[in-house]
């Protein structure tokens, strides 16, 4: 048995679906790189808390 392909120009149909999964793709790279790029501050530094209560503790409220 043959398979046989018709060649034909891309119409309304093809376009939409590609354009739909070109946007689905794209968006869903931005938003990863998005958190990716979020998460830089992270990398090793102390929770404020613990950074807090390793030193002298303040009154809350107090600004200085």
């Amino acid at each position: 048995m043959t398979i046989l392909y018709v060649r034909r120009e891309a119409g309304v149909r093809e376009t939409v679906g590609a354009l739909a999964v070109a946007l689905g793709v794209g968006g869903l790279s931005f938003y990863l790189v998005r958190m990716l790029l979020a998460q830089e501050h992270l990398e090793s530094t102390a929770p404020q808390r613990e950074a807090q209560s390793s030193g002298r503790r303040r009154p809350n409220g107090s600004e200085g």
